[in-house]
């Protein structure tokens, strides 16, 4: 496909719009097809950011001698790096996934003694099938996050999404070991200094994909999953917070010093499961 690209992006008859709508239509869209499935890590993301980078290069006419760093790349051709548009592409299939009304056979549906398509294992619990680890990612952000106006009262979820946020709240206890109690002092205020507790926040965040292989938070795409009607108080409180956030911490305190943070900007908004 480079070679047959190249003659498109060398050529003078096109202007830079018209080659960049054929990148993301011919391109793009090959390179990234399926991706909201794919168990991404970072030599999957080097490989694609490296072709589309010398695709977009191509089309601003940029050749070696010459250079312009990655983040003017983007800029110019207004793109953002290839590991955030999969995450964004992975968050909206969830999304849609949620809202289609789909039988639970089908989305649980595992054949035996087969690895399903998200890399889970088959003897895991009904909620992982194979949408399994996309859509237990997607709960545990909006519980741990719940938005609920003027007072602290539990969403209402379906059964289906009950028994999912269950398992993940499972998952994670199992995990660090963390007391039911200390986790329900947390919304009334009382944070306890245990490394257990600390972990299991940190937990929450793993199982929802919004950590990366460096155990760094993505913030803005948590802001990004509120409901629009009250992203604005959220983000006072999460961006507020997130400066907590420093690499001289490990990763468990980090989570529960942004936690705590959260919780003092705006205690009637805080919530966690």
């Amino acid at each position: 496909m480079r070679q047959q690209l190249r003659p498109v992006w060398q050529s003078r008859k096109l202007t830079r719009r018209v080659k960049l709508k054929i990148f993301r239509s011919n391109v793009k869209t090959v390179l990234l097809y399926g991706c909201e499935t794919w168990k991404v890590t970072k030599d999957i993301s080097h490989r694609l950011q490296v072709v589309i980078n010398r695709c977009l290069r191509r089309i601003l006419g940029v050749y070696w001698p010459e250079k312009i760093s990655n983040v003017d790349l983007w800029e110019r051709c207004g793109e953002t790096p290839i590991d955030q548009q999969i995450k964004r592409r992975k968050w909206n299939w969830i999304g849609h996934t949620l809202r289609r009304d789909i039988p639970r056979q089908a989305l649980d549906w595992n054949p035996q003694g087969k690895s399903s398509c998200m890399g889970v294992s088959p003897h895991r619990p009904p909620a992982y099938g194979p949408r399994g680890a996309m859509l237990t990612a997607t709960l545990p952000v909006l519980a741990a996050l719940a938005v609920v106006s003027g007072a602290k009262h539990k969403p209402v979820f379906s059964e289906e999404i009950k028994e999912i946020i269950q398992h993940v709240h499972n998952e994670c206890v199992a995990k660090t070991g963390v007391a039911e109690e200390d986790i329900t002092n947390c919304e009334n205020g009382i944070f306890k200094e245990d490394v257990k507790l600390k972990c299991y926040m940190f937990c929450l965040l793993e199982e929802a994909s919004l950590v990366d292989d460096d155990d760094a938070v993505d913030y803005d795409m948590l802001v990004s999953l509120i409901p629009e009607e009250y992203s604005e108080r959220a983000s006072k409180m999460i961006f507020g917070c997130k400066h907590l956030d420093t690499n001289d911490k490990d990763k468990c305190q980090r989570a529960f010093d942004v936690h705590k943070c959260s919780y003092d900007k705006d205690p009637d908004f805080y919530f966690l499961f």
